[in-house]
């Protein structure tokens, strides 16, 4: 069974702009969702679906194939379902899924279970992640539940939510390509409040910020406590036996007195090439953008005998809470 994953991402938007681009904890908004299908092992491929020359650079890192999105179909005017028709009509496979960029919180877990939940009922078609939740609507500028007494919240009728983050569709065989991003007997997939938040407005950018925030809070606390516990030789025991190739080269030299541990942030420096502004060295500042409280930057830097990281670079790491660093040339400490 052959299972495709699309991440739709157009280079611009209206409400925040160039969302998709945005970081969120430190990587942008679109790649954490790719990230997110990669580390799905049941999903055999996944596309990035865009028209953005730029965010298919962004993305070269990543074991993504790449969708070339027709310019006419990179405006609000394109709904959802027009997005996946495109999509299944080009890809062949036996299960499409949809993930958009702005559901940062439906992780490869969730994918993983609903892929399950899919699999497990053969009479279903299709996947839709919702919520339900009996609410005190109002229409017409009066309440719902009427004018009489205030129902409790249990008598309330349920509310199906779409969280327009994930879809799954199922293509029988012999059939023709889907042309909707859910069919006619879809599974109505439940999904957490944190799962569910979705990034349309600036707040919710800074919603989920705070949430990141927060986890990385509790990760960094369980890296502290076993950190005084950890030296190289057991450090490189766990690499070994996990197959990383996380050993550092010969010739580092130890500058900080003490030990740190924390997520990396990389950073590539080049040598100029002919007709490079030599002041771009300077666009290297912009990479604190992705450093969180608790990273560690790791510095490789082509041109061995000039120094990076002085006290500027420094200052900029320690205010955006970086724990440390290790670089590839000399510094200027």
């Amino acid at each position: 069974m052959r299972v495709v994953a699309f991440v739709p991402a157009k280079g611009e938007s209206s409400r925040i702009a160039n969302k998709n681009t945005r970081v969120l904890d430190g990587e942008y908004l679109f790649k954490r969702k790719l990230k997110q299908l990669l580390e799905c092992p049941e999903i055999d491929d996944v596309y990035l679906d865009t028209e953005s020359e730029r965010m298919i650079e962004l993305a070269s890192d990543l074991p993504v194939k790449v969708l070339k999105r027709d310019s006419k179909l990179a405006s609000n005017k394109t709904d959802g379902h027009e997005l996946f028709a495109n999509q299944a009509r080009q890809v062949k496979a036996d299960i499409y899924i949809q993930s958009l960029c702005t559901s940062p919180f439906i992780t490869a877990d969730t994918i993983s279970r609903a892929l399950k939940a899919l699999k497990k009922k053969p009479t279903a078609d299709s996947l839709v992640a919702v919520q339900r939740r009996k609410l005190y609507t109002w229409s017409r500028n009066k309440p719902d539940y009427g004018d009489g007494r205030i129902p409790n919240s249990v008598d309330l009728p349920q509310t199906i939510i779409e969280s327009m983050g994930l879809y799954m569709v199922c293509r029988k065989p012999g059939a023709k390509a889907p042309a909707r991003r859910f069919g006619t007997k879809p599974i109505l997939f439940e999904i957490t409040d944190e799962e569910a938040v979705d990034v349309n407005w600036p707040e919710d950018l800074e919603l989920a910020e705070r949430i990141c925030a927060g986890h990385r809070a509790v990760h960094n606390a369980a890296l502290d406590a076993i950190r005084p516990h950890l030296c190289a030789s057991l450090l490189g025991d766990i690499c070994k036996e996990r197959g990383l190739k996380a050993l550092l080269p010969p010739g580092f030299i130890r500058v900080s007195g003490r030990s740190v541990l924390g997520i990396a942030k990389t950073l590539e420096l080049r040598k100029l090439k002919k007709g490079d502004d030599w002041q771009g060295i300077y666009t290297a500042l912009g990479s604190y953008n992705f450093v969180r409280p608790g990273d560690v930057i790791v510095v490789q830097n082509h041109v061995k005998d000039k120094a990076y990281l002085g006290d500027l670079n420094a200052n900029i790491a320690v205010g955006s809470g970086a724990v440390g660093a290790v670089v590839e040339s000399y510094t200027r400490d």
